[in-house]
């Protein structure tokens, strides 16, 4: 049986993240159906989680028949992750999966594109 850290996910599936459709309901339907044991929510922005943004609560709602699922968070200010991250801890959540790399790409991809056009001029 697959396991992540103490926790059995049975069957060993996990569904993934889409956006615009891994609210609640969805998940339940999934696990209602038997098809995966592990449910990933969409990415919940970190500034709209911690100033309580209706959309925010409605992405990271979750009832106890969707155990196990792992909420996804993103965000660029780390007091901010900090605060979603207890936020998550505080609903429940069997894992957090923060997403802070984005910016670091961002950077590097800016920086890239930017000395290719210096070295055309």
């Amino acid at each position: 049986m697959l396991k992540i850290r103490d926790v059995p996910i049975n069957p060993p599936l996990v569904l993934a993240p889409v956006a615009g459709h891994t609210d609640s309901l969805f998940r339940r339907v999934i696990k209602d159906l038997g098809g995966c044991g592990l449910v990933v929510s969409e990415l919940v922005s970190t500034e709209g989680m911690t100033r309580h943004n209706a959309r925010m609560t409605h992405l990271t709602h979750f009832i106890e028949a969707e155990r196990p699922i792992s909420i996804q968070i993103f965000g660029s200010d780390p007091g901010r992750m900090a605060e979603s991250a207890a936020m998550v801890e505080e609903m429940g959540g069997a894992w957090l999966n923060r997403r802070q790399w984005w910016r670091k790409w961002a950077q590097i991809l800016w920086t890239s594109m930017r000395d290719a056009r210096s070295r055309k001029l």
